[in-house]
């Protein structure tokens, strides 16, 4: 997962949005100006107004909730030789995809996100369990509710580290004639 490319999907439909915003809340004061409606419709154009002012207000707090996570993400990507990196890499994914998901559902976008495997929880079928520290997983890669004992089959991953930068050694070779 690239949450930079999510980022990059985002920020587009914040500015369109922007401007949808900006337009209804011009005409939203436009209309409070005018002395012709009755005191329940004013009222339900200040909640309006309100509502249009939020809007901005929410953008600007996801800007300043990811926009560090952004940062170290890239920081991360353009200094890829550290293999210990890659569990910063996957914190900073999910913290991302957090922050993403309730946006996403709150402004009701159609945008699906892929959430990282170490993210998908499971759900034990039995007590509805969804605490991922109440599951253990034994050396077959079965993880076991702790709750009710019941076991759950788990799909196995595993990530390709190259380690060969560490193993290279570079001699200098000199021929004689």
């Amino acid at each position: 997962m690239n949450i930079i490319s999510l980022h990059n999907k985002i920020l587009p439909r914040f500015s369109q949005e922007e401007q949808e915003t900006k337009t209804t809340l011009q005409t939203v004061t436009d209309l409070l100006s005018s002395p012709l409606f009755t005191e329940e419709t004013v009222r339900y154009l200040h909640e309006t107004k309100e509502e249009l002012e939020r809007c901005v207000l929410i953008k600007n707090a996801f800007i300043v909730k990811t926009t560090e996570l952004v940062q170290e993400y890239m920081t991360i990507l353009n200094n890829p030789l550290n293999a210990n990196i890659e569990e910063k890499k996957n914190t900073l994914c999910q913290q991302y995809v957090a922050i993403l998901s309730e946006l996403v559902e709150d402004k009701k976008w159609n945008i699906k996100i892929q959430r990282p495997l170490s993210m998908q929880s499971t759900v034990c079928d039995v007590c509805q369990n969804n605490d991922p520290k109440q599951f253990e997983m034994d050396e077959s890669s079965k993880k076991f509710c702790i709750i009710c004992s019941t076991q759950h089959g788990v799909l196995e991953t595993s990530q390709a580290v190259q380690k060969d930068y560490d193993r290279v050694k570079i001699v200098t070779k000199v021929a004689y004639a």
